[in-house]
């Protein structure tokens, strides 16, 4: 499907709109990175959604269907409040101390 056909929703009425969604959603989502001014870096992002929504913010406010999902509701069904636990693989060969 070539994307110029794709259809494009309204993701907020108004800056203000994305301002607050962002603030309930993506500023407590483990997921979401931002500009870093002391360093005058901006990490990649983790969260398409967290993507999306700011491209649309500086350009003619439309996204995908799913993102319009998701600013429509208010929280986020992408969300991740708590980082999922890695496991830690386990040498064999290495000694433990007690």
């Amino acid at each position: 499907m070539d994307i110029k056909f794709m259809k494009k929703y309204p993701l907020f009425s108004n800056g203000t709109e994305f301002m607050e969604w962002q603030s309930r959603n993506c500023e407590k989502c483990v997921k979401a990175v931002f500009y870093n001014e002391k360093k005058d870096y901006y990490p990649k992002y983790r969260c398409a959604v967290q993507k999306h929504i700011e491209e649309a913010a500086v350009t003619d406010g439309c996204g995908n269907k799913r993102d319009y999902e998701a600013t429509h509701s208010f929280d986020c069904p992408y969300k991740q409040t708590e980082r999922k636990p890695r496991k830690v693989k386990k040498d064999n060969k290495q000694l433990e101390l007690w």
